[in-house]
């Protein structure tokens, strides 16, 4: 079973000590790993077309596997509800599973459309990098919540 988690940007080096622990840990319970896509470069009319271009090199990169894509316009949930929507992804498709962290203006219509979740941490708004931080924390926190473990309290 694998995790990919697709994002848009490249994570700054202050925060990649983070994320490797944490794909360190999550690397106990399965495959992780994180894909890249570059941020559109260039000038554009409005937000939209860079939107569209993002989503598009996401759909292209993520392929038939199942997403689920956060947002913060996403239905909101707690660790525990988290913890179970990705085992229950896992389970159902349990070669891949694609989270997915959109561009800092959004995603288009026809990514969100071809998510089978769509989901929100919270109302506020984070750093986009931070936000990959809390994102691969969650995972192995829905790990420690499935296994029993004493991580989370």
């Amino acid at each position: 079973m694998e995790i990919v988690v697709y994002c848009v940007g490249k994570l700054d080096k202050g925060w990649s000590g983070v994320c490797c622990e944490y794909l360190e840990r999550i690397g106990h319970f399965c495959r992780i790993r994180i894909v890249e896509i570059a941020e559109p470069r260039g000038k554009f009319r409005n937000p939209g077309e860079s939107v569209a271009l993002s989503s598009a090199c996401l759909l292209e990169k993520i392929g038939e596997s199942p997403l689920v894509l956060l947002d913060r316009a996403g239905k909101p949930c707690s660790s525990e509800e988290f913890s179970a929507l990705l085992m229950g992804e896992l389970e159902r498709q349990p070669s891949r599973v694609s989270l997915v962290i959109g561009a800092s203006d959004g995603v288009s219509d026809m990514l969100r459309k071809r998510a089978r979740q769509v989901v929100s941490f919270s109302k506020l708004t984070f750093p986009h990098q931070l936000f990959r931080v809390m994102l691969l924390e969650q995972v192995y926190r829905a790990f420690a919540i499935a296994r029993g473990l004493p991580y989370h309290k």
